[in-house]
């Protein structure tokens, strides 16, 4: 089962702004007794970004144990060039996605697999997607991958800024928003 604590009605999308409530996405497993899971993965895409293999931007935060909840997310989709240092290198035409993915933590269980998304903005909506890999206990060598994907909508935070108009330039007549 996958869920949003709020956001997947496109009727009443979550809030966006610096103070909005968090966002938490959640992945519910339900293992065999015995199986735990081994990997979790929340990825997104950005319709309208290219990463740096010519392939619609994404992020992916991965985690791959429990002693990992609450930590903050560490990017390794296609728009960062470096992940192994500290928070990840991006191209400068994508270094806004540092600041994106600084917003995103783990939250795991043992039976559920979540991302918290803090200040949500416009960004955040679209398709989420959560990769689960287990150890399916019984079957050797063997692993099984469930996903699951929940679309998420986010307001768009518009503000309008009425000033003084230009008083030069025949600026008396205008008024710019």
């Amino acid at each position: 089962t996958i869920r949003a604590s709020h956001g997947e009605d496109i009727h009443r999308p979550a809030e966006s702004s610096d103070n909005a409530p968090d966002i938490e996405l959640t992945c519910q497993l339900q293992l065999n007794p015995g199986d735990h899971w081994t990997s979790c993965t929340w990825s997104h895409s950005f319709p309208d970004v290219w990463g740096l293999s010519n392939q619609p931007g994404y992020v992916m935060c991965t985690v791959s144990n429990i002693d990992d909840d609450d930590e903050r997310c560490r990017d390794v989709g296609n728009l960062v060039m470096n992940q192994y240092t500290n928070g990840g290198v991006y191209d400068v035409d994508n270094e806004w996605v540092q600041g994106y993915v600084d917003r995103l933590s783990h939250i795991v269980t043992d039976n559920y697999c979540g991302l918290r998304i803090s200040q949500p903005n416009a960004n955040d909506t679209g398709i989420w997607r959560c990769n689960v890999n287990d150890n399916s206990a019984g079957q050797t060598g063997e692993n099984t991958v469930f996903w699951k994907e929940i679309n998420l909508y986010v307001a768009n935070k518009s503000e309008a800024v009425i000033t003084d108009p230009v008083m030069t330039n025949g600026g008396g007549n205008s008024i710019y928003v």
